[in-house]
């Protein structure tokens, strides 16, 4: 699969230790980048619990908490703390001097 990068935003759009909800140019679909430890990561914007958008969470710099039922995730893996079983979809990003860029597959597009 042969995908582009997507530009979303300016690297100073998403302060460390705080998270935004980005909508994807072009489609219906909505990411949640977080800035943690220096770095922009883009997740899924929802729950996979109840697809509840993860944007209405919490997230205190290196956990994102849902607020429907507490679930919580991963900052930097998206891996699942409560519960260790559920797992957040990542996306790549890069950042190419101010700019942010995620590369999505085909079917997110």
């Amino acid at each position: 699969m042969n995908t582009q990068p997507i530009k979303l935003c300016a690297r100073t759009d998403i302060p460390e230790g705080e998270m935004i909800e980005m909508s994807v140019p072009g489609t219906d679909n909505s990411l949640l980048l977080v800035s943690t430890k220096g770095a922009i990561r883009a997740f899924q914007n929802k729950c996979p619990h109840m697809d509840i958008p993860l944007c209405q969470g919490a997230f205190d710099g290196e956990v994102i908490t849902c607020t429907e039922h507490l679930w919580q995730f991963d900052a930097q893996t998206g891996a699942g703390i409560e519960p260790e079983d559920a797992k957040l979809q990542q996306y790549p990003v890069s950042v190419i001097g101010d700019e942010v860029f995620v590369e999505l597959p085909e079917a997110a597009e």
